[in-house]
Parts: structure tokens; sequence; C-alpha cells
């Protein structure tokens, strides 16, 4: 199985890309790296001072802030997911069936002043496909449960990874998910824009993930105590959902993404 850092990442906007110059040359990949990553879909929830509190803005704030932030400091990003298509030019993610790597990784701090190097590949050779006039990926409206704002939708001109099933570090925890996918919207430049990546978790995992005690507000609880329908949770809703095959019990999570060209070497 393989392992891909998603959970507790966020936004870093470069507002000087224009003044970056890539260089390719003759290297065989295209790094983007997650400038924006925010649950949109289900909803996290703890209980507080006998009320039932939605800690996702909490969340997608630690995240944001992860992605934003050296806090030791040492001189690098805290978090950094990055994906490397097989390709040297930006525009075939969205015109070519491709093959990406999931990377581990770790960048600079300010983003854009050296080379993010690689750590680790979490994932391999997963095949792509483009679509230049169709939708590439969008939630199942039957697994939404109305919060807002809904899940990104991926949309022409457009990229989408194949289903695979693999392993989801969140917060420190390591859990199975099944039919992980991501896509975006290419429509030139450097920026991948209208991401969304998505994950089936079963019910099962969820109850048997637990937040390592150190884990700021949900040390030692687990994820499952955390949603909507899940034991010891405290919402008096239901966002469990069914997988493909009709009858595994779990919840479909939704991450709406952008993602900004980088140098990795």
């Amino acid at each position: 199985m393989r392992v891909i850092s998603i959970f507790l990442l966020s936004v870093l906007v470069f507002s000087a890309k224009a003044e970056h110059v890539f260089s390719h040359g003759f290297e065989q990949n295209v790094a983007m790296r997650a400038n924006q990553f925010a649950l949109a879909d289900p909803h996290l929830f703890l209980s507080a001072f006998s009320a039932c509190v939605d800690i996702t803005p909490q969340i997608n704030d630690a995240i944001q802030d992860q992605i934003d932030g050296d806090s030791e400091p040492d001189g690098f990003l805290d978090q950094n997911i990055l994906t490397r298509f097989l390709t040297d030019r930006i525009a075939d993610i969205s015109s070519r069936a491709l093959k990406m790597d999931l990377i581990d990784g770790t960048c600079p701090a300010p983003l854009f002043s050296g080379a993010c190097t690689i750590n680790g590949v979490a994932a391999m050779d997963i095949d792509t496909n483009a679509d230049a006039n169709n939708t590439c990926l969008e939630a199942d409206q039957a697994t939404l449960s109305g919060y807002s704002p809904a899940p990104n939708v991926a949309i022409a001109p457009c990229y989408v990874s194949e289903p695979i099933d693999t392993n989801l570090d969140f917060g420190g925890a390591i859990i199975p998910v099944l039919g992980y996918q991501q896509a975006a919207q290419y429509n030139g430049g450097t920026v991948l824009s209208n991401g969304l990546r998505k994950a089936f978790i079963t019910e099962t995992a969820a109850e048997n993930l637990v937040f390592p005690p150190g884990t700021p507000v949900i040390g030692g609880r687990t994820l499952a105590s955390l949603l909507a329908g899940g034991t010891d949770s405290c919402p008096m809703t239901d966002d469990r959902d069914l997988f493909t095959d009709g009858t595994t019990s779990g919840w479909w999570f939704y991450f709406s993404t952008s993602s900004d060209e980088v140098d990795l070497q």
C-alpha cells in the first residue's frame, strides 16, 4: 500500500509568479505543489461546552498554516504535497494521457526561492486522462450533506487520475482509503485550479483510526467520533455514504484544491 501525506495541507498564493522562470530543460517532469487544500465534505464535529461544534474551519485554518508557514523556522515550508507529471510541458496535463507520481517533498520558504526536493515517492505511475471538453471530476451529489462551500468541480480543460486504493496520513495517523482520485483544470500559466481530490474511508477504518495524543484538540479521539453518523459523534445527523460496491459503509471525503508549478530536483 502507498502513503500520501494529505490531511494537514492548505493554501499558499505567490503574487509574483511571472517573475519566476522554470527551467525544465530536458527533464521529463512537471511538478505541481498544492497551494490550497481544504476539506469540503464531510465536516468534522466536536462536543464542547454542551454544544456540538463544527471544527472544520479550524481544521482548514491549520491546513492553511502548514502550507503557508515555516513554524520552526528552518528555511522550509512546514508541509508540501507534490504531484509530478511525466512530461516536460505543463499544457500536456490537460491534453494528453500521462503518468503521475505523488511526491513527499521539501520546499523552501519563501516558495520559489529555490527548488523543492524529494523526500520520497508516495505513489508511482498513476494513469491520468485529459479532457478538453467535459468535466473531469465532481462529487457525487448523493454523497454530499449540503455543507458550504461545496467541493470544487474540475472542469475542462482538465485531467483526472485513475482511482487507486492507498493510504492517507490523517494528522499523523495512517488510514487506508478506497478509490482515491485527483483532478484539476488547466487554463494556461503555471496554476492548476478548480482541483478536487476524493477518497472513501470505510466506517471500520474510521473507527480504528485514533489521532496521536499530542494532536491539538482531537488527540486521542477516533476519526469516526468526529463524523456525523460515527460512534460517539455529537451531530444528530448522519453523513455516512456507501462505496461503489453498494454495501460498504463509510464516508466519501472531498478536498478542494489548487496548485502552483514548482521546480523539483
